[in-house]
């Protein structure tokens, strides 16, 4: 576990599509999103999340392909869809710093990403037990979760009940994601069988929650569903190919937007909506569930768990 002020983006955000920008967005042959702003000469700018192009003017040369001034790095786009560059005003300037490798929290006391807001970064890594301190580690299979070469093996074993078994691991403290932040998670196995799913998930209360947001794996597909004041909706579902393991899911809190995004080796975005204002303070964990009594084959995995945001 590593608790620890971060100055990383929250993440990259590769489209290969305009509509994967959002509203105004243009996906420019870099693969990132730019945004209408009227203070570069091509009238589009880099988003936040466009890795070290973030925030600087698109150069449009004529023959189709794009670069970047390197002298326009102010932002001033008012672009909403994934990645968007942040506001400058007179009176208040924000900067966006980015690495090779976001999941990295830098320094201890740095603040702001892309809003001046200071976040710090719980992050489990299984290399050894997790510190009750932080997380809650809870299951209902006679099978106990455990932890086997720095992975989090949780079993679902049916045999609990017939109404089958859930486990899971939650973060002890909420956490504030209504202005900026995101919850990260890795996984390595997927059981099969029709019923069982695993994933991540955000609620507004540990044990009395009303609402929920979560991104679920099961055999054959990635599922973002919602859970508001008892009435549960699927928002978008994509197929999976258990081939792709190791699969990250990612809840991104960006922009007065909440992005859900899953994918191997490419992570893309599968959701977007307007924050939900119980995001801040919001309770994160990573589940496994069979709801059914039959057998699962397989042991659902995790390799990673990071929850960034205003604690």
């Amino acid at each position: 576990m590593l608790l620890a002020g971060c100055t990383t983006s929250p993440s990259s955000f590769e489209c290969s599509n305009d509509a994967d920008c959002g509203n105004d967005g243009r996906c420019e042959p870099t693969g990132f999103c730019s945004f209408p702003d009227t203070g570069c000469a091509s009238g589009y700018r880099y988003g936040d999340l466009a890795e070290s192009l973030s925030n600087q003017c698109v150069i449009d040369d004529g023959t189709g392909s794009t670069s970047v001034d390197p002298g326009t790095s102010s932002a001033s786009s008012s672009g909403d869809g994934p990645g968007s560059a942040s506001s400058s005003s007179d009176s208040e300037s924000t900067s966006s710093s980015t690495t090779d490798d976001p999941t990295t929290p830098i320094g201890d006391s740095s603040s702001g990403t892309t809003t001046g807001v200071q976040l710090f970064c719980l992050i489990e890594e299984f290399d050894v037990p997790p510190s009750p301190v932080d997380w809650f580690l809870y299951s209902e299979s006679p099978t106990p979760p455990g932890i086997d070469q720095g992975q989090l093996r949780l079993p679902l074993d049916s045999a609990a009940g017939d109404t089958g078994v859930v486990a899971g691991l939650r973060a002890e403290e909420p956490v504030d994601l209504s202005v900026e932040g995101w919850a990260r998670t890795i996984i390595t196995e997927v059981p099969s069988g029709p019923a069982a799913t695993m994933g991540l998930s955000i609620t507004d209360d540990i044990i009395d929650n009303t609402f929920t947001r979560s991104i679920r794996v099961l055999s054959s597909s990635i599922r973002i569903e919602s859970f508001d004041d008892g009435n549960l909706n699927v928002l978008a579902e994509v197929p999976f190919d258990p081939e792709t393991l190791p699969v990250t899911l990612e809840i991104l809190a960006i922009d007065a937007q909440v992005l859900y995004l899953a994918g191997g080796n490419d992570i893309s975005q599968v959701y977007v909506e307007p924050t939900p204002p119980w995001f801040g303070t919001a309770y994160v964990a990573i589940t496994a569930g069979n709801p059914s009594n039959n057998p699962v084959v397989g042991v659902p995995s995790y390799d990673q768990i990071e929850i960034c945001g205003s604690f």
